[in-house]
């Protein structure tokens, strides 16, 4: 999604290995790290995947 929360699509970038996606919303590309927990865009932001904690249950 987009800041405005507008939703976007990647797909291959068709030019570069196959760990390079185009994301047309930003009109750049972006490399991901082989987990998909990373993505670094061309302008240098990068965007790390947050997993959350594993929920504790009382007994």
């Amino acid at each position: 999604m987009t800041e405005a929360g507008q939703p976007s699509r990647a797909w291959p970038d068709w030019y570069w290995p196959a760990s390079r996606i185009w994301i047309d919303a930003f009109n750049q590309s972006a490399v991901y790290s082989p987990d998909g927990m990373l993505i670094q865009f061309d302008n240098g932001t990068i965007w790390q995947r947050a997993v959350p904690p594993p929920v504790r249950r009382r007994r």
